[in-house]
């Protein structure tokens, strides 16, 4: 800032791109059913993210299509979600590699 109160259209056009980042994260997780302000640091609210994530997305999807709407949480954490889902038979795999396709199971 200028040292005034008011800040320059300079400041407010360098903040623009992190006000949008911070408002598509806020979207994102409002897309997949959780509130703002809820995403906790409590054991498995992470996993929870995913999950619902899956139940949002259409019957096929891909690892990028949870990587698209779970933007917060990283690749690990996806791959554990996903392999916990395929272990309780909530996910089926149809393919191999980094486009395979899942397949969401009733139940």
């Amino acid at each position: 800032m200028n040292g005034k109160m008011l800040p320059t259209a300079a400041d407010l056009r360098s903040a623009l791109p992190a006000l949008r980042r911070a408002a598509r994260g806020a979207r994102r997780l409002q897309r997949v059913g959780i509130p703002r302000g809820c995403l906790s640091g409590a054991r498995g609210a992470r996993r929870a993210m995913v999950r619902n994530a899956v139940g949002c997305l259409p019957q096929r999807l891909t690892i990028g299509d949870l990587r698209r709407v779970c933007g917060g949480i990283n690749y690990p954490t996806l791959q554990r979600a996903r392999a916990d889902m395929r272990r309780e038979k909530l996910l089926r795999c149809l393919g191999r590699g980094p486009d395979a396709q899942w397949e969401r199971n009733a139940g």
